[in-house]
């Protein structure tokens, strides 16, 4: 007893054909994979600074210095950490601002330009200090910026 019927294809051929209710079926055919699509370079600069950045934080924070460690911290995936750091994803301000926050930083400093860099410290303790500490805080870091620039050293060593 056969499972099956023949029958004859366009260039006379027998082919074998599935009975009603049989679970043969055909394999559907292989899609190919998606062309990676290419990004605009405005796109591909913010990316590629955030992974810089997002990498520079991780090396200089040894309790945030792993993938998986930074995603227990920030409460995103491991996955996603990973995609962002290979320019893999565009980030989302929400993702941002858990990353940072995971640093106690500011979420727009992850897409800052070396060129931009701002002093690096803990801003959640920053704001928990009195004012008159934020001042002298203040006064001490343009104290030395100004220091830096009467010596002649210029703003980059």
């Amino acid at each position: 007893m056969s499972t099956s019927k023949t029958t004859k294809t366009p260039a006379g051929r027998a082919a074998a054909k599935p009975e009603r209710g049989s679970r043969a079926s055909p394999k559907p055919a292989k899609k190919a994979a998606p062309k990676p699509r290419s990004l605009p370079p405005e796109q591909r600069v913010l990316r590629e600074q955030l992974s810089q950045t997002l990498e520079a934080w991780m090396h200089g924070t040894p309790r945030l210095d792993t993938q998986v460690k930074l995603a227990k911290a920030s409460g995103l995936g491991q996955t996603t950490i990973g995609r962002i750091l290979n320019c893999k994803v565009a980030a989302t301000i929400d993702a941002l601002q858990q990353i940072a926050a995971a640093f106690g930083r500011e979420a727009g400093e992850l897409l800052m330009s070396p060129e931009m860099a701002r002093v690096n410290y803990d801003v959640a303790r920053y704001s928990k200090l009195p004012v008159y500490e934020r001042v002298r805080v203040d006064a001490f870091v343009a104290e030395v910026i100004k220091e830096h620039a009467e010596s002649g050293k210029g703003s980059k060593e």
